[in-house]
C-alpha cells in the first residue's frame, strides 16, 4: 500500500471514528461501544498490511451506515434548534 492510499485510509478511519462517537454520545453511551472499542484497536494497532487490511474491511462495512445515522442525527438536532 502506497503512502498515499494509507494516508487516505487513515483519514477515513478518523473520519468514522469522530461521526460513531457523536453517534454514541447523542443516543446514549453504550449503544455503540463495541464498535468504537473494535475501531480503538484497529485504528491503535501496528501499521501492517493485515490490520491496514482489518481497518478497511471495517470502514467497508460500517462506514455508510455509521455517516447515514450521523446525517440523520445532526439534521435531527438541526430542526429541534
Amino acid at each position: 500500500m502506497s503512502i498515499l492510499k494509507a494516508s487516505i485510509l487513515f483519514s477515513k478511519a478518523s473520519n468514522v471514528y469522530s461521526q460513531l462517537r457523536s453517534i454514541n454520545t447523542k443516543e446514549g453511551k453504550g449503544k455503540y461501544k463495541k464498535l468504537l472499542d473494535t475501531l480503538d484497536i484497529l485504528y491503535g494497532s501496528d501499521n501492517t498490511k493485515e490490520n491496514r487490511d482489518r481497518l478497511q474491511d471495517f470502514i467497508d462495512e460500517y462506514g455508510e451506515d455509521i455517516y447515514k445515522k450521523y446525517l440523520k442525527i445532526s439534521n435531527d438536532q438541526f430542526w429541534l434548534e
